[in-house]
């Protein structure tokens, strides 16, 4: 089947008409009401393109579900060849979801790219990197849309929207620990900084000094090392300020706070840096207390701020996310 041009007068430049498909699964698409160029004068350009097209797949989706439990590495998208598929041709390929934080997020894997050869001859594929599949909802949608552009006789013609792969994103729940087992002894005033594989904690003001220190010997609250808070000090005028930042949006977080005698404070924030909530811990609790918090529904943890007025221990994090 050719294209199906129609024309109140019309002088063709000679070009072959491009094959598009039979003409009982076609359509009529009107690519612009007039073109005028050197060779050419069209007046009312039809053209004609397929009414059934593939769906785009995903190779490591099974029955609608992608789960990222049983995905090691990154998934991958593919549209099939279409009958008037060429190399040149522009295509926008995306996936579109939800992140943890109910917002609409986009991974683009084509904007306005084109076809090359190799897409031609094996069908269109392009990666899904699993870090971007990673930052999506559990148990949300994900919809892959493929587009693409069709030449109508040296003109640049209509985009064809396939039909819409629609897949539920299912997450892995992670659970690591932290227990500063791996981190040398020190200690610093402020502006110091810890950096581990799962959180970053800077002293950000205060008096006297912070650091990886070893007091505590009941395993059970605290490891060998922990995180010191205010060392050597009984009571600051005005407390010193840590910030931790996690290096995943966390679902669920467990920790130990040991020897505090006075008033302290923490702070959570979301992936945003947005207030979730602020608890005030009184004085009293020398022995050591298990903090565990779970954000609202839809929201993460990516940070907390400590207060504290006397030398006091973090440690033996636990904590959860989706990945």
């Amino acid at each position: 089947m050719t294209q199906q041009l129609t024309s109140k007068s019309a002088v063709q430049c000679g070009h072959a008409p491009l094959e598009l498909d039979r003409p009982e699964i076609t359509r009529t698409v009107t690519t612009r009401s007039t073109v005028t160029r050197v060779c050419e004068v069209f007046t009312d350009l039809n053209l004609r393109v397929p009414s059934t097209l593939s769906t785009p797949e995903v190779f490591e989706a099974v029955e609608g579900v992608l789960d990222l439990c049983k995905l090691t590495g990154d998934a991958t998208a593919k549209v099939k060849q279409w009958s008037f598929m060429a190399a040149g041709q522009k295509g926008w390929l995306e996936c579109k979801g939800t992140l943890k934080n109910g917002s609409p997020y986009t991974i683009t894997l084509m904007a306005d790219e084109p076809i090359t050869a190799d897409d031609v001859e094996k069908g269109l594929s392009r990666v899904i990197p699993r870090t971007e599949l990673a930052k999506l909802a559990d148990n949300s949608q994900l919809v892959v849309v493929f587009k693409t552009s069709v030449d109508a006789c040296c003109e640049e013609g209509p985009v064809v929207v396939f039909p819409e792969l629609t897949l539920m994103v299912k997450l892995h729940l992670i659970e690591i620990e932290e227990r500063f087992e791996a981190q040398t002894l020190s200690t610093f005033p402020a502006k110091g900084v810890v950096d581990t594989p799962t959180m970053t904690i800077t002293f950000e003001h205060g008096e006297e000094t912070a650091g990886i220190v070893q007091f505590h010997k009941d395993l059970s609250l605290a490891s060998g090392n922990h995180y010191g808070m205010a060392l050597g000090m009984h009571e600051l005028p005005s407390p010193q300020i840590h910030r931790f930042v996690f290096k995943h949006a966390l679902v669920y977080l467990k920790y130990a706070w040991t020897s505090k005698q006075l008033l302290g404070a923490v702070t959570y924030f979301d992936e945003d840096n947005n207030l979730l909530q602020r608890l005030v811990y009184p004085a009293d609790d020398f022995v050591g207390i298990w903090l565990e918090y779970i954000p609202p529904l839809g929201k993460t943890v990516s940070s907390m701020v400590v207060e504290v007025r006397d030398w006091s221990f973090f440690d033996n994090f636990t904590m959860r996310y989706y990945g």
